[in-house]
């Protein structure tokens, strides 16, 4: 195979064939920054296939396109922020049946609703504040 006119200075990889294969191949060494250059057999010796470039010029991205890409990771943090809100729930719901005779002997002592809704709020709050500061921490 004659190789006259082809430099390789401004070249990472040298792909001789542009069959399917060799298209390929080039396909993803471009999409990794290795600058590729092609020769087709059946052309001229020395020249570059036009169509394997040109291919490569429009090829998609590898993998799912950008919408779906996009469209899965909504999904996945929608189950996340659902899971999230059923363990935040769980929480709660333990921390005020732990104190249900506590609330009931302090509504037959006379105190307001309003101060009990308080304690309970001001219970998960604290409790909130505490897994967000455990998963920013945990985060960085």
């Amino acid at each position: 195979m004659r190789t006259e006119g082809l430099t390789t200075h401004d070249t990472d990889v040298l792909i001789v064939g542009a069959g399917p294969t060799g298209l390929v191949l080039a396909l993803w060494l471009t999409r990794l920054g290795v600058r590729v250059r092609i020769v087709d057999k059946t052309a001229e010796p020395g020249t570059t296939s036009r169509a394997a470039c040109g291919a490569m010029k429009r090829a998609p991205p590898q993998g799912a396109r950008p919408a779906f890409r996009m469209w899965l990771m909504g999904a996945f943090a929608s189950i996340a922020l659902l899971l999230a809100a059923i363990g935040v729930y769980g929480v709660m719901a333990y921390a005020v049946r732990r104190r249900t005779r506590e609330i009931g002997i302090r509504i037959a002592m006379g105190a307001e609703p309003r101060d009990v809704t308080r304690m309970v709020v001001l219970t998960s709050l604290r409790y909130s504040l505490l897994g967000i500061g455990a998963g920013v921490g945990c985060a960085l």
